[in-house]
């Protein structure tokens, strides 16, 4: 065999495994489950989240993103108990083997080094006494994805604890003298 015939095959070698590759790219779509269960989650912040972002469960790929829906009201619908207002409802197909319960925890979850973001299911013990119950059909409401602003937030409310400890203290010193 000649030198030119053997660069023609190491050649169309080389062009098959290129298309090959690129086969394997655009139209090899990875499978995360059978995306038969349906879980509803409000949150207050879904920067970065768009249809087709990946849910995880323990850190497993179980589901995607299917569809985003703002919350028009969401002012009216404020949680008092967290003070947050929950703008977005992302619905989410999850494979049907995953067992939500109220217990478990729900966040935004940045993946490597480009900030690709992800929704995060952490399954949680539940705190003594509590019975989790599996969630079905009810809507979720997630857990804060600003990490900064849970800590700012942490940080307010030890510095106001402080503060009324602090003037109680003053508050008998006053009273001995």
């Amino acid at each position: 065999m000649n030198e030119q015939a053997r660069n023609v095959i190491i050649g169309v070698f080389v062009l098959a495994a290129i298309c090959l590759v690129v086969w394997l790219v655009l139209f090899l779509h990875p499978t995360v489950g059978d995306e038969q269960k349906i879980l509803r989650v409000r949150f207050t912040n879904i920067e970065k989240v768009s249809i087709g972002t990946r849910v995880t469960f323990a850190g497993r790929p179980v589901g995607q993103v299917i569809a985003i829906n703002q919350i028009y009201d969401a002012r009216q619908k404020a949680q008092p108990e967290t003070e947050r207002i929950y703008f977005f409802e992302l619905v989410l197909a999850v494979d049907s083997s995953v067992h939500v319960y109220n217990t478990d925890q729900i966040v935004l979850h940045t993946l490597g080094l480009f900030g690709e973001k992800s929704i995060a299911i952490i399954p949680r013990n539940p705190p003594p006494g509590v019975v989790p119950v599996e969630i079905t059909n009810q809507v979720i409401y997630a857990k804060s994805g600003d990490q900064m602003q849970d800590v700012f937030s942490e940080f307010t409310n030890v510095a106001a604890k402080a503060g009324k400890a602090f003037d109680q203290i003053s508050a008998l010193l006053d009273e001995k003298q």
